[in-house]
């Protein structure tokens, strides 16, 4: 989601202020739109990698936790 509103952003960014700036606008506006939109399914990609290792690590944490509580209440009794 983050990398979607970031995108958005740079397009806005590129029509207002850049484009106006270029008299030959199709000389940038074409490669950048294009690499613009090759690269998000990349950032999307690696956007689900992350997540995944973030609930991997928090499941792990968890199992510790357990882990740990039971051995603290078996050493108890």
């Amino acid at each position: 989601m983050m990398y979607e509103v970031l995108f958005c952003f740079c397009i806005l960014l590129h029509w207002r202020v850049f484009l106006p700036l270029v008299e030959s606008s199709c000389q940038i506006w074409f490669p950048m739109l294009t690499f613009a939109f090759l690269s998000l399914p990349l950032l999307r990609k690696t956007d689900v990698k992350i997540r995944k290792q973030t609930e991997k690590r928090e499941t792990k944490r968890k199992q510790e936790t357990v882990f740990y509580v039971f051995l603290r209440v078996s050493l108890a009794n």
